[in-house]
């Protein structure tokens, strides 16, 4: 919003959440740090954790406050509602921009709200199905359609950040403790210590990964992407998680 934005007055952000505790983080986090990046936040609303089945007076409250953007963040079933709701009272017609969490829009979504999804804009952490210049994802793609039966187009973002991305990283945890202390002396403490030493490691999916105490991510880059045309396509360039104002903040306090 900040790179782009015009206008003398800071962008206003509002933010729809489920009940949840990560919720109620995200909450915090945007009260706290909107100052600091030099936006308004202008109140938020809550939705059920499960059984969503109508937020349109949400929508229409939090619109009402002229927000810039607003950051829905719920997810599953709740997010669908969501979803259909902002397009039946046509919430980006009025010029404001909407986010999600990560993943909260992939393909299975996709496939229930159709045209609906259109615009939304994602937090992304993995690369995603269209980028089929990465070796890896070509790889994705074709065990998709080799065992489920996935056009390239279907193969669900968890394929790629959860069983691509994640299980090479908890692979690589896994040989770098047996590394260290031996296969007959593996323990999860094993594991996760040497996960702290993982250093630059590409799961050709995602920049490469460093993992550390002050810096526990398993994805350390996070960008932009967008639903168009049905698809999820990046948007912006990747940029590290760690270096933000905010993280630094967040993990002063843990051990290096």
């Amino acid at each position: 919003m900040k790179r782009t934005w015009t206008e003398e007055r800071p962008p206003r952000i509002g933010l729809i959440m489920w009940d949840h505790p990560s919720g109620w983080a995200i909450l915090e986090a945007l009260k706290e740090y909107a100052p600091e990046f030099g936006l308004e936040f202008v109140g938020h609303e809550v939705v059920p954790l499960l059984g969503a089945l109508d937020t349109s007076v949400e929508w229409i409250r939090l619109s009402g406050k002229k927000p810039d953007c607003i950051l829905c963040y719920t997810y599953a079933a709740g997010f669908v509602t969501c979803v259909k709701d902002a397009a039946r009272l046509e919430i980006q017609e009025k010029g404001i921009k909407l986010f999600c969490g990560p993943v909260a829009i992939d393909e299975v979504i996709l496939d229930i709200v159709g045209k609906d999804g259109e615009g939304w804009l994602i937090l992304g952490l993995t690369a995603t199905n269209i980028e089929t210049d990465l070796p890896e994802i070509g790889r994705i793609i074709e065990g998709g359609q080799k065992y489920r039966g996935f056009a390239p187009e279907q193969v669900p973002s968890v394929y790629i950040g959860g069983w691509g991305h994640l299980g090479k990283i908890m692979v690589e945890g896994v040989r770098l403790a047996i590394e260290k202390v031996g296969f007959e002396k593996l323990t999860g403490r094993a594991v996760r210590d040497a996960l702290c030493t993982m250093t630059n490691f590409d799961t050709g999916i995602s920049p490469p990964t460093t993992i550390r105490n002050n810096r526990p991510l398993l994805v350390d880059h996070v960008r932009l992407q967008q639903v168009q045309q049905g698809r999820i396509v990046p948007v912006a360039e990747w940029e590290k998680i760690w270096e933000a104002p905010w993280f630094k903040e967040e993990m002063k306090n843990l051990t290096p």
